[in-house]
C-alpha cells in the first residue's frame, strides 16, 4: 500500500463521504482552550484531493451524510447544523447534549438522540426539528437507508438500565422493546429488518443481542466485555471486537451464529454493502504499531499499511471503491481502487499530486478520536 499526503497534521473527530466518493467532510477539534478542543469543519467536492474550511469554530463531534453528499448533518456538545448545499453553508437548528446523528440515503429523514434529553427528528432534509420521546440518557441512535426504521438505545434507570426503542414510521412513534439492562449501541441494516445491539450491564461479561425482525424481538447470542459492533449494509457480515483484546467475534449468517478470531486489536470495522471490502483500524498486539488492513474478499484476506499514530477515523463508499482514513493525530488518506479519478491515478501511474494545505480535518464512522486529514492512494 501507498499513500499520497494531502494535508497537515489535525486532531480529526469524524470523517464521512457521498456513496459516490466525490464529496467528503471532515470535523475536527484541534486547538485547545483551556480544557476544550475546537476546529472546523472542512469538505472536498473532488474526491479528497482539495480540502476547504468552512462553518463555525466549535468542538465538533457527530457526523452525518446523505448518499448524494448534498445534505449533511453535523454536532458539537450543544449544538445540531444542517446542511443542503453539499457542506458549503450551515444552519444551526436544535441546542441540546446530542449523542450520536444518522440520516436516510435521500437525507430526507434526520435523526439525533440527546443524553439526559429527547430524540430530535426531521423529516424534511433538516429544516425543521422535533423531539419525539420523554428526556432519557440516550446512548446511541440509527436508522434505515429509507428512514422508515429507526433505533436507540438508553439506559436512563436505576444501575444505569434501560431499554432499546424503535419506531416503524419514520420516527414519529416509539415504542419500548427488549430487557431493561444498561444498552450502549446499535447497529442497523440498510432495511432495518436486521439488528444487533450490545450491553455494559456487566464489567466482563456483557450481552450480544440480535433481531431480525427490525428490532421488535431480540435475541441473547453472546456475552463478552465488547468494543463495539458493526455490519455491512446487508446486514450478512458482522464484527464484534472484545473491548482491549485481540479477539473479535464475526458473523456471516445475519447474526444467527458468532465465531472468535484472533486478530489485531481492533478498533473499528467498516463493511461495503456486500461485505467483500472491509477496512479495520487497528492496534498491533503488542501495541507498538498502529495500523490499517483492508480486505476486498469477505474477511479472508488481509493487506496491512502501519501509521505512526493510531487511524482512528475511517469512511468507506458503499461499492467499496473509496477509502478515506484519518490519524490521531496524523493525516487523512483517501484510497480509489478505481483510475477514473485523474489526481489519484495517471497514465497507470499513481500520481503524487502536492499542494500547500491549511489544516483540515475528518472522522469516522465511528471514531470518537480527533484526527487529522490526508488524501491518498492504495495499490
Amino acid at each position: 500500500m501507498s499513500f499520497i499526503q494531502k494535508a497537515s497534521v489535525k486532531l480529526w473527530n469524524q470523517v464521512a463521504m457521498s456513496d459516490s466518493g466525490q464529496y467528503q467532510t471532515a470535523v475536527e477539534a484541534s486547538t485547545q482552550v483551556g480544557s476544550n478542543f475546537y476546529g472546523y469543519v472542512w469538505i472536498s467536492s473532488d474526491y479528497g484531493n482539495t480540502w476547504t474550511s468552512k462553518y463555525t469554530y466549535k468542538s465538533w463531534t457527530y457526523l452525518a451524510m446523505s448518499s448524494s453528499g448534498q445534505y449533511q448533518l453535523i454536532t458539537d456538545d450543544s449544538q445540531l447544523s444542517v446542511s443542503n448545499d453539499y457542506g458549503n453553508t450551515w444552519t444551526q437548528k436544535v441546542t441540546d447534549l446530542f449523542s450520536e446523528v444518522s440520516m436516510s440515503s435521500s437525507g430526507q429523514y434526520q435523526l439525533s438522540a440527546a443524553y439526559g434529553s429527547y430524540i430530535w427528528v426531521s423529516s424534511d432534509y433538516g429544516n425543521t426539528w422535533n423531539y419525539k420521546s420523554t428526556k432519557m440518557n440516550w446512548q446511541y441512535s440509527t436508522m434505515s437507508s429509507s428512514g422508515q426504521y429507526q433505533t436507540a438505545v438508553e439506559d436512563t434507570n436505576v444501575n444505569n438500565t434501560g431499554y432499546i426503542w424503535v419506531s416503524s414510521d419514520y420516527g414519529n412513534t416509539w415504542n419500548q422493546k427488549a430487557s431493561l439492562l444498561d444498552w450502549y449501541i446499535v447497529a442497523c441494516s440498510n432495511s432495518g429488518q436486521y439488528q444487533t445491539a450490545l450491553e455494559d450491564t456487566d464489567l466482563l461479561s456483557n450481552g450480544l443481542w440480535v433481531s431480525n425482525d427490525y428490532g421488535n424481538t431480540w435475541t441473547l447470542k453472546e456475552s463478552q466485555n465488547w468494543n463495539y459492533i458493526t455490519m455491512s449494509g446487508s446486514g450478512q457480515y458482522q464484527i464484534a471486537p472484545v473491548y482491549g483484546s485481540n479477539i473479535s467475534y464475526i458473523s456471516t449468517d445475519y447474526g444467527n451464529t458468532w465465531v472468535s478470531t484472533v486478530q489485531n486489536y481492533w478498533e473499528a470495522v467498516l463493511f461495503s454493502t456486500t461485505g467483500q471490502t472491509q477496512v479495520a483500524l487497528c492496534t498491533s498486539v503488542d501495541f507498538t504499531v498502529e495500523a490499517v488492513q483492508v480486505s476486498y474478499d469477505f474477511g479472508n484476506t488481509w493487506s496491512t499499511q502501519n501509521f505512526l499514530s493510531p487511524p482512528s477515523s475511517c469512511a468507506l463508499s458503499p461499492d467499496g471503491n473509496f477509502i478515506t482514513i484519518a490519524g490521531y493525530p496524523d493525516y487523512i488518506y483517501v484510497h480509489a481502487s478505481t483510475n477514473t479519478i485523474p489526481w489519484i491515478y495517471k497514465n497507470g501511474q499513481w500520481n503524487i499530486v502536492t499542494h500547500s494545505f491549511k489544516r483540515i480535518g475528518g472522522q469516522w464512522v465511528s471514531a470518537k478520536n480527533c484526527q487529522e486529514l490526508i488524501s491518498g492512494a492504495w495499490q
